[in-house]
């Protein structure tokens, strides 16, 4: 057991391979396919979803109505402000970190 473990400040050099391994985490290659990966699906379903920016409040409440289904997904979910929402935001915000 490490004098860290019990709530004590670790090593300098310990916080460093922290630090250095997440770093290292972060700019993988595989880190940033699935990133890609998530951005895209982010992406098709902006395309895809009526978004509430573009098609106005009365095509979206329209659609919303049509069944609950569609309700859910556009209201519940957020669907409706995908590329607004703060997880599409923090996706991109990763994939330029990396």
């Amino acid at each position: 057991m490490y004098a860290w473990d019990l709530g004590e400040v670790p090593p300098s050099g310990q916080r460093g391979r922290d630090v250095s391994g997440a770093w290292r985490v972060l700019t993988s290659i595989r880190t940033t396919l699935v990133i890609l990966l998530v951005l895209s699906v982010l992406l098709l379903l902006n395309v895809l979803v009526p978004q509430a920016a573009t098609s106005g409040g009365e095509a979206l409440s329209d659609v919303a109505s049509s069944s609950t289904a569609a309700r859910f997904f556009l209201v519940v979910l957020g669907l409706a402000e995908v590329s607004t929402s703060p997880l599409f935001l923090a996706v991109v915000g990763l994939f330029f970190v990396t």
